[in-house]
């Protein structure tokens, strides 16, 4: 066997792990919080490498990107796909138009092939709020998911907010 090449058992293994690690990962877990998940069920849904010891930080990274890669290229060819199927029905209808003698449909066809291809300038889209005005955006945190110390740490600034607004209240 070549250097680099891996064993069908070895193949094995990775892909489980990278399995587990996307779910892992699209969860919210951190690349440390994801190692120690996999150290903690090595023995009991592993082993995670081929050698059968938890794997180090950089190999979940290592999977990380190469599940990142993959996805991409997924993504790439189903959008190469989908162009080249909308560009054979628009080469289908632009024939029959001109055949039709249909110079109207013929021409949205062309544009349409055009637009596919890439070959148009870039449209420029501006978004912007209610009235042509800034987005306004607000952060919403779920206090169900905060540990205790943090809402306790909450509640105190909440209280030194309110104790800061009495006494500048009282002094006006």
């Amino acid at each position: 066997m070549k250097p680099g090449q891996v064993t069908a058992s070895e193949a094995l293994i990775i892909e489980r792990r990278r399995e587990m690690v996307g779910r892992l990962a699209r969860n919210g877990l951190t690349i440390r919080a994801i190692v120690i998940a996999l150290k903690a069920s090595n023995k009991t849904e592993g082993p995670w490498t081929a050698n059968g010891a938890a794997p180090a930080r950089t190999t979940v990274n290592d999977d990380i990107l190469a599940l990142k890669a993959d996805c991409h290229a997924n993504a790439t060819r189903e959008t190469a796909e989908y162009i080249a199927e909308q560009l054979d029905i628009q080469r289908h209808v632009q024939t029959n138009a001109l055949r039709d003698d249909n110079g109207e449909l013929a021409l949205k066809a062309s544009d349409r092939i055009t637009k596919l291809l890439g070959l148009n300038a870039p449209d420029r889209k501006e978004v912007s709020g209610p009235g042509g005005g800034p987005i306004h955006t607000a952060t919403a945190i779920d206090l169900d998911t905060l540990p205790l110390e943090h809402l306790q740490a909450l509640r105190e600034i909440r209280q030194a907010i309110e104790d800061k607004a009495t006494k500048t209240a009282r002094d006006d």
